[in-house]
């Protein structure tokens, strides 16, 4: 597994986070926010996006160590 990209995907989850807060702070003061929705549902889309590339990553690995074990191989 790409341990990058899954530092990656925390960081745009945070910075999605936080333009949420961002989002809603905007719109309770009665302000433009249109700018926040395009970007978090940009960031959604990349998490998911992400997520997906990491679930695959993931289920590769486990395949592999699979059959290692079957063959009666240990890898350290």
């Amino acid at each position: 597994m790409d341990t990058k990209q899954a530092t990656r995907l925390t960081i745009l989850a945070d910075n999605t986070l936080q333009t949420i807060f961002e989002r809603n702070r905007a719109r309770d003061l009665g302000l433009a926010h249109e700018t926040q929705d395009r970007t978090i549902d940009r960031n959604l889309a990349s998490l998911r996006d992400g997520i997906k590339t990491l679930e695959s990553q993931l289920n590769a690995a486990e395949e592999a160590g699979a059959k290692y074990v079957q063959r009666g191989t240990v890898i350290l």
